[in-house]
């Protein structure tokens, strides 16, 4: 009876070890090691912890069921073998996520050279190996004390590590709310609905000055596309990127000097009182159609028409299970299995799919072109509409041909401009079907140039159009730019200040000064772009020459500190300095001096 007793008592210790050791292994690779990984990053995955959190905890329950069975139904040395095998790879995962993690940068898309890190992946493989060849050979020759041993260094790992997953994932709760994963879009919605009184604005991205020269020289019937339209050939922008000269100039209206975050920036100066403001108390509803929602401030993105946070979801279970253990195994697994299970934004982002009866905005050209022919335009009387449609224009990649059509073949940009410019040309024809061309007032304009032969993104395109207006295009060389774009759209919902918001373009004359100046990243000497301080460039009054403007010696590094260069080397004094390559291109070589 004694003996029996003993014999069922140590049963039971084993049992109780057997409990511990897959516990440890199942808890460190089922749920701490995804959701670890997701509460540090939870912030730049689109799915929220509301869609997943009940993932780890069935796997966890799944596979921690089947290794107790494996480990009740084996017996002597077998059963001793899985055990080490479990806790082995256990603490090897455990070592490897908290003490030897490779560092390699983020899931970005960035390009990885693995080859630089054959020596690294080398030693750690040995260290995994040589681990878990001593928890087995222990197991084998000691296995009672190993057992012991074992049971105490899960029951410890375990705790610590689910103290830890308490404190990351308290405040990621607190913050979501337990919200459903949403998708804000600026969607289609009301997109082929125009008010009988409009403001329209269509930012054709990468539309440059020169390439609206090469349509007035190349495009016989672009007079009559551009029906009473006004071409600003002296114009400038304030930026040279769409993330930096949306936010500023055609939305805030503000200068943008390093201070903070781009985002904080942004949404900071979105308290205060903005054009939208004016246009929705004149009366005036107001969509935005674009893909660069981060482009606007949230209070501004949700007052439009058209904005729709629309429901997300993995396409399947089984799709969700491989985004977060391919995650986890990209820290938890040995440094040599990652360039095979390596993931990037591109993948994560491309396993969402959207159930929803709207349709967000494509930047494509070929989509609002499409978009026309199928839909055509309806009026909706009585109502007063303001539209900001950003289509991709004459962005690299090349794929609109000169008809506005969306192909395979590569084109350059003087087939994609002419391709945009029809496009725009069968936008104007829908609205005078309608009846309200001449009810409304028209914006054509770039966010930044770019010209091939000249390299640099100063001096987008800009033509209005005012009502009642028609006839050939005219030129007006006064000075204007993106920086009195906030004021104008102002102007035209009828502000009763407009001078807050700035200088509008319609109390621009000949004899109008003002200060324009540009925002430039600071280039290496290899000519790339050292991202990060901007530097500060004055635009004289009578032409938008880029090999006129001047340094001002500022320079705004990261957290808005101002830096004046004195004294200045030779390419400060005589500004900017055309390269021998051609007449046109330009790169700036700026002295870093103290």
């Amino acid at each position: 009876m004694r003996s029996e007793s003993v014999s069922v008592k140590s049963a039971r210790v084993k049992r109780t070890e057997d409990i511990c050791i897959v516990l440890f292994f199942a808890f460190t690779i089922c749920i701490y090691a995804p959701m670890s990984i997701y509460c540090a990053n939870a912030d730049g995955y689109w799915y929220t912890f509301r869609l997943i959190w009940y993932v780890p905890l069935v796997t966890f329950m799944v596979v921690g069921a089947m290794l107790i069975l494996a480990l009740c139904v084996t017996r002597g040395k077998l059963h001793d073998i899985i055990s080490a095998v479990i806790f082995g790879l256990g603490l090897c995962m455990y070592l490897q996520g908290n003490f030897l993690h490779l560092t390699v940068g983020i899931f970005d898309g960035s390009h990885i050279d693995w080859n630089t890190y054959r020596g690294r992946m080398l030693i750690n493989a040995v260290i995994w190996i040589a681990v878990f060849a001593v928890c087995v050979v222990i197991f084998a020759i000691k296995p009672a004390v190993s057992f012991k041993i074992s049971k105490y260094i899960s029951v410890m790992l375990t705790a610590m590590q689910l103290v830890s997953l308490v404190f990351l994932l308290v405040p990621v709760i607190a913050k979501q709310s337990m919200k459903l994963s949403v998708d804000p879009k600026f969607t289609t919605e009301g997109m082929y609905d125009i008010g009988e009184d409009n403001i329209i604005v269509l930012i054709v991205d990468v539309f440059d000055e020169q390439y609206m020269d090469y349509a007035l020289n190349n495009m016989p019937e672009i007079n009559g596309i551009f029906d009473g339209f006004e071409f600003y050939d002296n114009f400038t922008s304030e930026y040279n990127s769409t993330t930096t000269s949306v936010p500023c100039s055609i939305v805030i209206g503000k200068q943008f000097h390093n201070e903070k975050n781009m985002s904080q920036w942004m949404e900071e100066m979105a308290q205060n009182r903005l054009y939208f403001d004016e246009l929705v108390d004149n009366g005036y509803d107001y969509s935005l159609y674009t893909e660069e929602m981060s482009c606007y401030p949230t209070r501004i993105a949700q007052g439009a028409t058209n904005y729709r946070e629309i429901p997300m979801g993995f396409y399947n279970l089984r799709t969700c299970l491989a985004i977060l253990y391919r995650s986890a195994g990209c820290v938890y697994f040995p440094d040599i299995i990652k360039p095979y299970i390596w993931l990037d934004d591109d993948m994560i982002a491309g396993t969402a799919v959207t159930n929803s009866e709207y349709i967000p905005f494509d930047d494509a050209n070929s989509f609002l072109k499409d978009g026309i022919a199928q839909n055509g335009l309806s009026v909706k009387r009585g109502t007063k509409q303001f539209e900001l449609i950003h289509i991709r224009g004459v962005h690299e990649p090349f794929y609109t041909d000169e008809w506005g059509n969306e192909t395979d073949e590569h084109w350059d940009w003087s087939v994609t401009t002419r391709g945009c410019v029809r496009i725009l040309g069968e936008y104007f024809d829908c609205l005078k079907e309608q009846g309200v061309y001449d009810n409304s007032v028209i914006i054509v304009t770039g966010d930044h140039g770019y010209h091939h032969t000249r390299g640099v993104l100063s001096n987008p395109a800009f033509l209005i159009k005012y009502k009642d207006r028609h006839g050939n295009i005219s030129i007006n060389s006064n000075e204007a730019g993106l920086g009195n774009f906030t004021a104008t759209i102002a102007d035209l919902a009828g502000a009763e200040n407009v001078s807050d918001y700035g200088l509008s373009i319609l109390d621009i004359d000949e004899n109008t000064t003002f200060e324009r100046l540009y925002y430039g990243d600071v280039y290496n000497k290899e000519g790339d772009t050292d991202m990060g301080p901007l530097l500060e460039y004055i635009t004289p009054t009578d032409t938008n020459d880029v090999r006129q403007f001047k340094l001002t010696g500022v320079e705004y590094e990261s957290g808005g500190k101002k830096i004046e260069h004195i004294p200045l080397c030779r390419t400060c004094r005589d500004h900017i300095k055309p390269e021998i390559m051609d007449d046109f291109h330009v790169v700036d070589l700026h002295c870093r001096i103290r």
